[in-house]
């Protein structure tokens, strides 16, 4: 269908069948008139409607000179836009201020310009899946070779993700209402009822105060720092507080979903109970329990059965994989109240043509995004260079992250495992040539004194903390166990006290 030389929506062949792909330019044509006698239309549809939506060109075009003027607080009519449309390419040839003046003849009330934008922007909707359907059709006709079935089906469902993303829709509160509402979460924290989720450790929630809906929280560390007994504790700890929130029923509890894409759900559960009961798993020692290991054992069990938390291995995790996950869990299991996943660097980018550091981009963003959507908390593992490890002090700093600045940039907190034990322990120092004795036996000394002091003690560094200053939780770390917990000497800061744990990154 065209309008003198200006194209509008195209006609498609189906079979034998002619079909026109569904638009409606009578209420494209009111809503612009709308606006054209009423600014007040524009304010309606901005937050959701672009110019790309409009079947018609010319009418997209038009939309688009009248969000310009807007954003400038000029009012867009037909007088301030003579100027822009009767020079323009697309807008002269179809009528140019005579186009505007028909449009503005057949305005509609401002009520309804909302619910005619709506149907534009529907629509274009349903159009786009038109466009997307040919495509995954003509793919899988004529596929790339070096494209698997997979890979184009999780294309097709990140493409139509996009579609289907409702607009983020803004919300104006006036400063009473706001006011009013911060003060009831500081009341319902005050009360220990806070809507957010405590980490289950004192010197970490110090820090970082509690974990919110939609929060991205990436924890990094070097290989065997305890970022994965890091998360497995955090998972633990907020599955049974989920429990204890729901009176113990299992099935009215939030859950806590963990994707592992390295650690099969056999050796996940392996470790939560050795870390329930202190008895290593079969691969770790021989396997000789005697009746009441058996017994505690079995004990333990009985009580993880019980958690609201849900395990899955997915080796090659793409994100559209993880995106149909949580909603596939969200819809059969109920609420998700956290979602873990260890770890970032092997997930699966939806573009391996891209470049390493754009794929780590997409991810994390398409993270941030999703855990906004299911509404709960996102904590992801991440790996780290080894440039710290060529420092003097080894302990990692932002610009340690693999890959990508995306990860500080996305996160709303970036946490870093670091045990200087571990450090200690593989830095041994040696004697120097031409070093005398005393100086090496000072050396020694000092390195041992360390060592012990470093002995069961982790530090959760919180470089950045988008609701608060970073800091430093120092933790207690059980190896034999692999399990984080609060120092026997922890104590919870007086009412109105800072916490006495919160340590400056300064302090390093």
């Amino acid at each position: 269908m065209s309008r003198g030389n200006v194209r509008m929506v195209d006609e498609t062949n189906v079979g034998n069948t002619l079909r026109t792909p569904p638009h409606n330019y009578e209420a494209e044509r009111a809503l612009l008139g709308a606006i054209l006698m009423n600014k007040r239309a524009i304010e309606r549809v901005e937050e959701f409607l672009q110019p790309d939506h409009f079947a018609d060109p010319v009418n997209g075009r038009i939309y688009e000179f009248c969000l310009k003027l807007f954003n400038q607080n000029i009012d867009p009519n037909p007088v301030t836009l003579k100027g822009y449309l009767d020079k323009d390419d697309l807008v002269a040839p179809a009528g140019g201020s005579k186009y505007l003046a028909s449009l503005a003849a057949g305005a509609v009330t401002v009520i309804n310009a909302a619910e005619y934008g709506r149907i534009v922007e529907d629509l274009w909707r349903r159009r786009q899946l038109i466009d997307l359907a040919e495509s995954l059709a003509n793919e899988a006709y004529s596929p790339d070779p070096d494209a698997s079935a997979i890979q184009t089906a999780e294309w097709a469902t990140s493409q139509l993700d996009l579609i289907t993303a409702a607009p983020t829709q803004a919300r104006n509160i006036d400063m009473p209402q706001a006011v009013d509402s911060t003060i009831a979460d500081w009341q319902a924290a005050h009360k220990g009822d806070a809507a957010g989720i405590s980490t289950g450790l004192g010197a970490l929630d110090d820090v970082v105060g509690y974990l919110s809906a939609g929060d991205l929280i990436f924890i990094a560390g070097n290989t065997s720092m305890g970022k994965t007994a890091l998360a497995i504790t955090l998972a633990d700890s907020i599955a049974a507080e989920f429990l204890k929130r729901a009176n113990g029923v299992r099935t009215a509890a939030q859950k806590v979903a963990f994707f592992s894409l390295e650690m099969p759900v056999e050796q996940l559960t392996t470790r939560l109970l050795t870390a329930k009961t202190g008895i290593p798993g079969p691969r770790q020692r021989r396997w000789n329990l005697n009746d009441q290991q058996w017994a505690t054992l079995i004990s333990a069990g009985d009580e993880l059965k019980k958690l609201p938390l849900i395990t899955r291995h997915a080796p090659g995790l793409t994100l559209s994989a993880l995106r149909s996950g949580c909603r596939q869990l969200k819809r059969k299991v109920g609420g998700l109240g956290l979602v873990v996943v260890d770890y970032l660097q092997i997930m699966r980018p939806a573009n391996e043509r891209d470049n390493r550091v754009q794929q780590i981009a997409a991810l994390t963003m398409g993270l941030k995004n999703l855990a906004g959507e299911m509404g709960c908390p996102f904590i992801v593992l991440s790996q780290l260079s080894r440039e710290n490890w060529r420092r003097e002090n080894p302990r990692p700093i932002l610009p340690d992250l693999r890959d990508s600045g995306s990860i500080e940039q996305d996160g709303d907190g970036v946490w870093f495992c670091y045990r200087h034990e571990y450090f200690l322990e593989r830095t041994k120092p040696e004697k120097k040539e031409n070093e005398d004795d005393s100086k090496f036996s000072t050396r020694i000394a000092k390195y041992e004194a360390d060592l012990e002091k470093a002995r069961g003690v982790a530090e959760v560094i919180v470089a950045k903390n988008r609701h608060g200053p970073p800091g430093i939780a120092r933790c207690k770390f059980d190896a034999p166990r692999a399990w984080f917990s609060d120092r026997e000497d922890y104590k919870q800061p007086p009412a109105g006290h800072p916490a006495a744990e919160q340590i400056p990154l300064e302090g390093f």
